[in-house]
């Protein structure tokens, strides 16, 4: 984020989350629970709740996780 210029003419720039506190994106756990016996990849194409173009990108991460 810029905050202005120095005192030379060049930007001054700090990260966002120095401004406002967020969650590191590694700490995020995706988590789901279903009664059916399908794996979390075909759930998630079922209930149409994330968009697609992350479906298809996590697909091969989450195609074996099931209970």
């Amino acid at each position: 984020m810029c905050l202005g210029t120095d005192e030379r003419g060049s930007d001054v720039y700090i990260p966002f989350h120095s401004i406002l506190p967020m969650v590191n994106p590694d700490d995020i756990v995706f988590d789901g629970w279903d009664i059916s016996s399908l794996n979390l990849a075909d759930s998630m194409e079922r209930a149409k709740v994330l968009d697609w173009g992350l479906q298809v990108s996590s697909e091969a991460s989450v195609i074996d996780i099931s209970y």
